[in-house]
């Protein structure tokens, strides 16, 4: 079979920020916040409790406490999309499978940084690395990508134009091929389609500062916004003509959740109805490589997002990187 989404769980700090208590510190208000962003509260975490590797292995004990047919032990695979590693080596993936106690003598991990496209670009490097896997073997192929960033550690929170923007978290998504593995999937479910693709001219739009570790996030927001839009709408067109699946027949479109304007100018563009837009950036913000993972765990609790489904993945970030993946959920 195909390779699918098994399960996905996640891990939020436990301080969570609302409009009105940055706006005690920044010129700004809650219904300029909520009206140009979406945004009423972010999670922000503690920053000895709560790193970027301990939301990763909490998301990752909950996703495999909530998975009864495998364990750490079978995992072949693990990826790290994110943006702010603890340190620079080992990498966030190689402290998470030490910490997973995963020994299998089969298990490679690594980080992998897209910005804010982390996860489409984690998925896909995934995909492609079952795809040589099944080259070469017909064992089951079992891995995990990790979401992750810790964003308030880039975050100028006196500058009212981006702190208000971003929060932090942790989403893990167990992925296999083994239909012995699931107890509810269809004969057709699995990844059809992924793909992505950086406009590098973009590189000024977004960026974190130098040096490494103590730089902070600046933003051009109305070429980022602009850029978007159009790089999330072509991905979404390219996807479609490359499977020759229609928008209309896509069940739900997760995006990036950075800005509601955008989810909304996006779902505008592409005559959907954004009611098939998935959005949780109204209590989670911008949290960068988890916010996909993050509204895919919503979306499967809420039951917006069930078995046989079929759901698209649009993401956009710094860089500009730009992803996508259609699946059969």
């Amino acid at each position: 079979m195909l390779l699918s989404i098994l399960n996905v769980s996640s891990y939020i700090p436990a301080k969570c920020v609302t409009n009105a208590d940055i706006v005690a510190t920044i010129d700004s208000n809650d219904e300029w916040i909520t009206s140009r962003t979406g945004i009423t509260q972010r999670y922000i975490a503690d920053g000895e409790s709560e790193t970027t590797t301990l939301m990763s292995y909490n998301a990752c004990k909950r996703v495999f406490e909530s998975t009864t047919t495998i364990s750490p032990s079978d995992i072949d695979c693990i990826v790290v999309a994110t943006t702010t590693q603890d340190s620079s080596f080992p990498s966030t993936a190689n402290m998470l499978q030490n910490k997973l106690d995963i020994k299998n003598g089969k298990c490679f991990s690594f980080d992998l940084q897209a910005a804010c496209s982390g996860f489409t670009y984690g998925l896909h490097v995934i995909n492609g690395l079952h795809t040589l896997h099944k080259q070469s073997s017909s064992a089951p192929f079992r891995a995990l990508l990790v979401g992750v960033d810790t964003m308030s550690k880039l975050v100028d929170w006196s500058d009212r134009n981006t702190c208000i923007l971003f929060g932090d978290g942790a989403s893990a998504v167990l992925l296999s091929d083994n239909a012995d593995d699931f107890s509810d999937i269809g004969e057709n479910a699995g990844i059809v389609k992924t793909d992505i693709v950086t406009e590098a001219e973009g590189v000024s739009s977004l960026f974190v500062d130098p040096p490494l570790g103590s730089g902070k996030l600046h933003m051009n927001g109305r070429d980022v916004f602009k850029k978007a839009i159009n790089g999330m709408v072509q991905m979404a067109n390219s996807l479609a003509k490359k499977t020759s699946i229609a928008l209309t027949d896509i069940d739900l479109f997760i995006p990036h959740q950075a800005n509601i304007r955008i989810i909304h100018n996006v779902a505008d563009i592409l005559r959907v109805d954004t009611d098939k837009f998935m959005t949780t950036i109204q209590k989670h913000a911008n949290t960068s490589a988890a916010s996909i993972p993050l509204a895919l765990e919503e979306a499967v609790k809420s039951q917006k997002l069930r078995r046989g489904n079929t759901v698209m993945l649009l993401s956009a970030g710094a860089g500009m990187t730009f992803g996508g993946a259609i699946l059969k959920y």
